[in-house]
């Protein structure tokens, strides 16, 4: 295995080694994922795995465009995780996947400066 490609693996290894010490540490999750986004994912995917497109959410303001929003980021290849796992598994598993792609390519990026 060449060299640059053993450190790619070593940093991608000791990231998701890092992010699995501090989930078991019991460390506090952020408000806005407990109070936002988790209900949000929990909500959007409950409907999506009942067949049903949620196109309008009344429960926000006086009614925003459900499926259109950023923060429930419907159409992001990575949240189909949330329809697969149980939700804060797919939570946990979703940012270790990001963490893991942003170590590779920071790596490719420190390589390609050389």
């Amino acid at each position: 295995m060449r060299p640059h490609r053993l450190a790619a693996v070593a940093l991608a290894a000791f990231v998701v080694y890092r992010w699995a010490l501090r989930l078991g540490s019991g460390t506090t999750t952020p408000l806005d994922v407990v109070l936002y986004f988790l209900p949000v994912y929990g909500a959007t995917w409950a409907r999506i795995a009942q067949g049903v497109v949620p196109l309008w959410d009344p429960y926000h303001l006086c009614g925003i465009p459900w499926i259109g929003t950023l923060q429930g980021g419907t159409f992001y290849p990575f949240h189909v995780l949330y329809g697969l796992l149980p939700l804060a598994t797919a939570f946990a598993v979703a940012s270790v996947v990001h963490l893991v792609i942003i170590a590779l390519a920071t790596a490719t990026f420190v390589r390609r400066l050389g």
